[in-house]
Protein backbone atom coordinates (compact mmCIF):
# COMPACT_ATOMS: atom_id res chain seq x y z
CA UNK A 1 0.00 0.00 0.00
CA UNK A 2 1.67 3.23 -1.13
CA UNK A 3 1.87 6.31 1.06
CA UNK A 4 1.87 9.74 -0.62
CA UNK A 5 5.30 11.37 -0.31
CA UNK A 6 3.74 14.64 0.85
CA UNK A 7 1.50 12.86 3.37
CA UNK A 8 -2.26 13.03 3.75
CA UNK A 9 -3.86 16.45 4.23
CA UNK A 10 -7.29 17.82 5.05
CA UNK A 11 -8.91 20.43 2.81
CA UNK A 12 -7.41 23.17 5.00
CA UNK A 13 -3.92 21.67 4.37
CA UNK A 14 -3.63 20.22 7.88
CA UNK A 15 -1.47 17.11 7.69
CA UNK A 16 -3.00 13.95 9.16
CA UNK A 17 -1.60 10.48 9.84
CA UNK A 18 -2.08 7.45 7.65
CA UNK A 19 -3.95 4.34 8.74
CA UNK A 20 -0.66 2.43 8.96
CA UNK A 21 0.96 5.15 11.08
CA UNK A 22 -1.95 5.00 13.53
CA UNK A 23 -1.83 1.20 13.71
CA UNK A 24 1.90 1.54 14.41
CA UNK A 25 0.84 2.46 17.96
CA UNK A 26 0.40 -1.29 18.49
CA UNK A 27 3.33 -3.01 20.17
CA UNK A 28 4.40 -5.66 17.67
CA UNK A 29 7.84 -6.05 19.22
CA UNK A 30 7.55 -9.63 20.49
CA UNK A 31 6.21 -11.08 17.24
CA UNK A 32 8.86 -9.26 15.21
CA UNK A 33 11.59 -10.34 17.62
CA UNK A 34 10.62 -14.01 17.34
CA UNK A 35 10.47 -13.77 13.55
CA UNK A 36 13.85 -12.03 13.38
CA UNK A 37 15.34 -14.68 15.67
CA UNK A 38 14.12 -17.49 13.40
CA UNK A 39 15.65 -15.80 10.37
CA UNK A 40 18.91 -15.23 12.25
CA UNK A 41 19.12 -18.92 13.09
CA UNK A 42 18.93 -19.59 9.35
CA UNK A 43 21.91 -17.27 8.85
CA UNK A 44 19.92 -14.57 7.03
CA UNK A 45 21.05 -10.98 7.82
CA UNK A 46 18.09 -8.91 8.99
CA UNK A 47 18.85 -5.90 6.79
CA UNK A 48 18.92 -8.09 3.68
CA UNK A 49 15.77 -9.90 4.75
CA UNK A 50 13.84 -6.67 5.27
CA UNK A 51 14.92 -5.28 1.90
CA UNK A 52 14.07 -8.52 0.09
CA UNK A 53 10.67 -8.80 1.80
CA UNK A 54 9.78 -5.23 0.98
CA UNK A 55 10.85 -5.53 -2.65
CA UNK A 56 8.99 -8.82 -3.14
CA UNK A 57 5.85 -7.48 -1.45
CA UNK A 58 5.85 -4.32 -3.58
CA UNK A 59 6.43 -6.30 -6.76
CA UNK A 60 3.66 -8.75 -5.90
CA UNK A 61 1.22 -5.89 -5.25
CA UNK A 62 2.07 -4.31 -8.59
CA UNK A 63 1.74 -7.55 -10.58
CA UNK A 64 -1.57 -8.55 -8.97
CA UNK A 65 -3.17 -5.10 -9.16
CA UNK A 66 -1.96 -4.53 -12.74
CA UNK A 67 -3.54 -7.84 -13.74
CA UNK A 68 -6.82 -6.92 -12.04
CA UNK A 69 -6.87 -3.53 -13.79
CA UNK A 70 -6.21 -5.27 -17.13
CA UNK A 71 -8.93 -7.81 -16.27
CA UNK A 72 -6.41 -10.55 -17.00
CA UNK A 73 -5.33 -13.70 -15.18
CA UNK A 74 -1.80 -14.04 -13.84
CA UNK A 75 0.55 -15.96 -16.06
CA UNK A 76 2.86 -18.77 -14.84
CA UNK A 77 5.51 -17.59 -12.41
CA UNK A 78 7.57 -14.77 -13.93
CA UNK A 79 9.88 -14.11 -10.98
CA UNK A 80 11.09 -17.02 -8.80
CA UNK A 81 11.64 -14.58 -5.91
CA UNK A 82 7.86 -14.26 -5.55
CA UNK A 83 7.41 -18.00 -5.01
CA UNK A 84 4.35 -19.10 -3.04
CA UNK A 85 2.68 -15.67 -2.78
CA UNK A 86 2.49 -15.47 -6.58
CA UNK A 87 1.01 -18.97 -6.78
CA UNK A 88 -1.53 -18.06 -4.09
CA UNK A 89 -2.49 -14.91 -5.98
CA UNK A 90 -3.10 -16.94 -9.14
CA UNK A 91 -5.37 -19.34 -7.26
CA UNK A 92 -7.34 -16.47 -5.73
CA UNK A 93 -7.83 -14.69 -9.05
CA UNK A 94 -8.93 -17.90 -10.75
CA UNK A 95 -11.53 -18.59 -8.05
CA UNK A 96 -13.16 -15.14 -7.96
CA UNK A 97 -14.76 -12.67 -10.35
CA UNK A 98 -13.12 -9.30 -9.76
CA UNK A 99 -14.27 -6.04 -11.34
CA UNK A 100 -12.02 -3.17 -10.16
CA UNK A 101 -13.62 0.08 -8.97
CA UNK A 102 -10.53 1.80 -7.53
CA UNK A 103 -6.93 0.64 -7.14
CA UNK A 104 -4.54 2.27 -4.66
CA UNK A 105 -6.49 5.53 -4.57
CA UNK A 106 -5.88 7.93 -1.70
CA UNK A 107 -8.69 8.99 0.63
CA UNK A 108 -8.86 11.34 3.59
CA UNK A 109 -11.33 11.44 6.46
CA UNK A 110 -12.24 15.08 7.14
CA UNK A 111 -14.40 13.92 10.02
CA UNK A 112 -11.80 11.86 11.90
CA UNK A 113 -8.54 13.28 10.57
CA UNK A 114 -6.61 10.42 8.94
CA UNK A 115 -5.84 9.17 5.46
CA UNK A 116 -5.37 5.86 3.72
CA UNK A 117 -4.80 4.10 0.42
CA UNK A 118 -6.69 0.80 0.18
CA UNK A 119 -5.16 -1.70 -2.22
CA UNK A 120 -8.38 -2.54 -3.98
CA UNK A 121 -12.05 -1.62 -4.07
CA UNK A 122 -13.88 -3.95 -6.40
CA UNK A 123 -17.07 -5.75 -7.21
CA UNK A 124 -15.90 -9.22 -6.22
CA UNK A 125 -18.33 -12.09 -6.77
CA UNK A 126 -21.12 -9.54 -7.16
CA UNK A 127 -20.40 -7.52 -3.98
CA UNK A 128 -18.78 -4.11 -3.59
CA UNK A 129 -15.90 -4.73 -1.18
CA UNK A 130 -12.59 -3.30 0.01
CA UNK A 131 -9.62 -5.65 -0.01
CA UNK A 132 -6.08 -5.36 1.25
CA UNK A 133 -3.38 -7.67 -0.09
CA UNK A 134 -0.69 -9.02 2.23
CA UNK A 135 2.37 -11.16 1.52
CA UNK A 136 2.14 -12.71 5.02
CA UNK A 137 1.21 -16.35 5.59
CA UNK A 138 -1.82 -15.49 7.70
CA UNK A 139 -4.11 -12.61 8.66
CA UNK A 140 -3.08 -10.61 11.72
CA UNK A 141 -4.96 -8.30 14.05
CA UNK A 142 -3.41 -5.18 12.53
CA UNK A 143 -4.66 -6.25 9.09
CA UNK A 144 -8.24 -6.40 10.40
CA UNK A 145 -7.82 -3.00 12.02
CA UNK A 146 -6.52 -1.64 8.74
CA UNK A 147 -9.44 -2.79 6.60
CA UNK A 148 -11.94 -1.67 9.26
CA UNK A 149 -10.47 1.84 8.99
CA UNK A 150 -10.60 1.64 5.17
CA UNK A 151 -14.23 0.48 5.31
CA UNK A 152 -15.30 3.60 7.21
CA UNK A 153 -12.95 5.85 5.23
CA UNK A 154 -14.56 4.72 1.98
CA UNK A 155 -18.09 5.17 3.31
CA UNK A 156 -17.27 8.74 4.31
CA UNK A 157 -15.95 9.35 0.79
CA UNK A 158 -19.07 8.06 -0.95
CA UNK A 159 -18.08 4.45 -1.64
CA UNK A 160 -20.61 2.27 0.24
CA UNK A 161 -18.60 -0.97 0.35
CA UNK A 162 -20.50 -3.92 1.78
CA UNK A 163 -17.62 -5.65 3.52
CA UNK A 164 -13.90 -5.65 4.20
CA UNK A 165 -11.50 -8.46 3.32
CA UNK A 166 -7.84 -9.31 3.86
CA UNK A 167 -6.01 -11.47 1.34
CA UNK A 168 -2.89 -13.19 2.75
CA UNK A 169 -0.74 -14.76 0.04
CA UNK A 170 2.38 -15.87 1.89
CA UNK A 171 1.47 -19.54 2.28
CA UNK A 172 0.93 -22.23 -0.30
CA UNK A 173 -2.69 -21.17 -0.77
CA UNK A 174 -4.58 -17.86 -0.44
CA UNK A 175 -6.26 -16.99 2.86
CA UNK A 176 -9.19 -14.73 1.99
CA UNK A 177 -10.77 -13.54 5.21
CA UNK A 178 -13.83 -11.32 5.61
CA UNK A 179 -13.97 -9.26 8.80
CA UNK A 180 -17.43 -9.98 10.20
CA UNK A 181 -19.76 -6.99 10.46
CA UNK A 182 -19.89 -7.04 14.28
CA UNK A 183 -16.12 -7.36 14.55
CA UNK A 184 -15.69 -4.69 11.89
CA UNK A 185 -17.40 -2.15 14.15
CA UNK A 186 -15.35 -3.29 17.14
CA UNK A 187 -12.10 -2.95 15.21
CA UNK A 188 -13.24 0.50 14.09
CA UNK A 189 -13.77 1.52 17.72
CA UNK A 190 -10.29 0.22 18.55
CA UNK A 191 -8.84 2.18 15.63
CA UNK A 192 -10.48 5.42 16.84
CA UNK A 193 -8.96 4.89 20.29
CA UNK A 194 -5.58 4.25 18.65
CA UNK A 195 -5.98 7.46 16.65
CA UNK A 196 -6.50 9.34 19.92
CA UNK A 197 -3.47 7.59 21.43
CA UNK A 198 -1.38 8.46 18.36
CA UNK A 199 -2.23 12.15 18.73
CA UNK A 200 -1.50 12.16 22.46
CA UNK A 201 1.86 10.49 21.90
CA UNK A 202 2.68 13.09 19.24
CA UNK A 203 1.86 15.86 21.72
CA UNK A 204 4.11 14.23 24.31
CA UNK A 205 6.83 13.89 21.69
CA UNK A 206 7.13 10.12 22.05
Amino acid sequence: MPHPSEGYCLKDATQVPSVTEVIGVLDKGRALLLWANRQGLKGIPLNRLNANAQESGTLLHKIVLDAILARAQLQPLADPALGQPYHSARLWMEDHTIEPVSVEEQYVSEKHGFGGTPDLVSITDGRLVVQDIKSSKTVYREHRLQVAAYFHLLHENGLPVESAWVLALGGGYPIYEEVWARHLEMYWEVFLHMLSAYRLLKQIGD
